[in-house]
């Protein structure tokens, strides 16, 4: 048995139309994930994202920032959840001061 979330895949480095495909996939609820990297993420608008996983944290807080952004639009509740290691631990002490 496989267990798993169907997702698709997203990254700045993939062909327009394989984006917008996954995309499309994604905002249509055909998919319940996203897999994307920071240039992936950047510029668009996608309605009702309840929850944004980092994998590892960028190195800049304001990525972090318009990363977790995407999730608790005005009048909705969100979850982000990040994945730390040692090497994160300056970052997250950044993010929790603010």
């Amino acid at each position: 048995m496989k267990l798993g979330v169907a997702h698709a895949v997203y990254r700045g480095e993939m062909d327009w139309i394989e984006q917008r495909t996954n995309l499309k996939r994604f905002r249509d609820g055909e998919v319940l994930g996203r897999l994307t990297t920071d240039p992936g993420g950047r510029g668009l608008h996608i309605a009702r994202v309840g929850r944004v996983i980092n994998v590892y944290l960028p190195r800049d807080i304001d990525k972090d920032r318009h990363r977790v952004g995407r999730t608790a639009r005005p009048g909705r509740n969100g979850l982000v959840v990040h994945l730390v290691t040692g090497r994160d631990q300056s970052l997250m002490k950044e993010i929790k001061r603010l």
